[in-house]
């Protein structure tokens, strides 16, 4: 016999028939209401040998008595329950003891890195000499980095523990540092760019860098702090339907319900702002491979009437050839591990390999840190900043650190 759930309870299609009653709870790994009324989605059937039909799921999968239960359920501004199937979550990855195991070193991986995007964003925070546009923006970059895999470890080490109020308001951190992460990731780029294409003969201004890094800040802080805001009003307000896709954070875990809840309001941000990024390298790229060097001529920038040597522009073409090959690397760094987490979670993330890219994600802050800092001339600056700071003589001459400097700042 076949049974159709409606508002006031289960509504015989076929003759009448007594079901069968297990007690129990066969739900291990927790379970989920299914209402018509808020999701259409969860339309169900119910069969008299006990099974549970859900046509929208993919409409051929019969669940068993081991994976649901009847259960009262109080409905959204309702004080009448019903009777419901309650759907048993099937075992995560995080839930088996491989996966117990993997997430903790993954947390542990991410808490490594937080020392060393931390100490990043001071060098380029603290240091007059790294405190250009380029060291600025970076400095964001790296802080949000930092935020979110703290947020992160912190989410995955507490577990189930940790309470839902401060769960959901720990995912829209999350979101906001990671996406904010990104939009100053592409600030770079786009910068990198602009200088290349405008600014290799003439250069820019201090006065140019400081009205560039507040359009720059509105930008990377801005168009992330309205995604926020977004994700609050779907998630939070009461007069969005429950038909539309919501992040629904804190249902299950500190981060969204599904991966369709994840795509408009995550991925989709990110994955466009990848694709740009690409764009931009190519394009700064050829700018760079294109430009000719000849250190025995004289240009002439008409725009200023001014006469620069070859030599200067070959300067600045080293400066943000350098530039670029960071940039691009943060960007490979990034932007592989991300596309490896998405093919990862295509084939179910069950071979070990992907295990390779779990830590290399998960120690990016290691790999920023030694791509930013411990190459020169970043190094020798830091160096003989922490000489000064310790009363010792520096062994470098100051001269021959500016002129290194020359190639990687203003």
């Amino acid at each position: 016999m076949l049974y159709r759930r409606n508002e006031t309870g289960f509504r015989q299609i076929d003759n009448y028939t007594y079901l069968n009653v297990v007690v129990g709870n066969p739900c291990a790994y927790g379970k989920y209401p299914l209402d018509p009324k808020e999701d259409s989605a969860d339309e169900h059937y119910i069969f008299d040998n006990g099974q549970v039909l859900v046509p929208l799921n993919d409409g051929t999968t019969l669940f068993g008595l081991d994976q649901f239960c009847l259960e009262y359920y109080y409905q959204r501004n309702s004080d009448t329950p019903i009777i419901t199937p309650f759907m048993c979550f099937e075992p995560s990855i995080a839930e088996t003891p491989n996966g117990q195991t993997k997430v903790l070193f993954y947390a542990i991986g991410l808490l490594i890195s937080v020392p060393f995007l931390i100490a990043t964003f001071i060098v380029y925070t603290a240091i007059p000499e790294l405190n250009n546009l380029h060291g600025k923006s970076l400095a964001c970059h790296v802080l949000c980095l930092a935020v979110a895999f703290f947020a992160l470890a912190l989410v995955q080490l507490t577990g189930e523990t940790f309470p839902k109020d401060a769960c959901i308001a720990v995912a829209f951190i999350i979101q906001f540092s990671f996406v904010a992460c990104f939009f100053w990731l592409n600030v770079m780029c786009f910068d990198n760019w602009l200088n290349v294409t405008m600014h290799l003969r003439s250069g820019t201004t201090a006065d140019q860098e400081k009205r560039y890094f507040i359009w720059y800040s509105l930008y990377a802080w801005g168009l992330p702090t309205l995604l926020l805001l977004f994700s609050l009003i779907m998630d939070l307000h009461p007069a969005v339907p429950s038909t539309y896709i919501k992040p629904r954070f804190g249902m299950d875990v500190c981060w969204f319900n599904s991966d369709q809840a994840a795509l408009p309001y995550f991925y989709a941000p990110i994955g466009f702002i990848i694709c740009v990024n690409g764009v931009l390298f190519i394009f700064t790229a050829k700018k760079l491979a294109s430009t000719v060097q000849d250190t025995r001529t004289v240009v002439d920038i008409s725009e200023t009437n001014e006469f620069v040597t070859i030599l200067d522009m070959k300067s600045r073409w080293l400066k943000y050839k350098k530039l670029f090959r960071l940039c691009f690397l943060l960007f490979v760094v990034m932007g592989l591990n991300w596309s490896m987490e998405v093919v990862s979670w295509l084939v179910d993330g069950s071979f070990g390999i992907w295990t390779v890219f779990d830590v290399i994600n998960a120690l990016q802050g290691v790999l920023v840190f030694c791509i930013f800092v411990l190459q020169r001339p970043v190094r020798k600056i830091v160096m003989r900043r922490i000489r000064a700071l310790c009363g010792m003589s520096a062994s470098d001459s100051p001269a021959s650190s500016d002129s290194e400097l020359q190639h990687f700042g203003p």
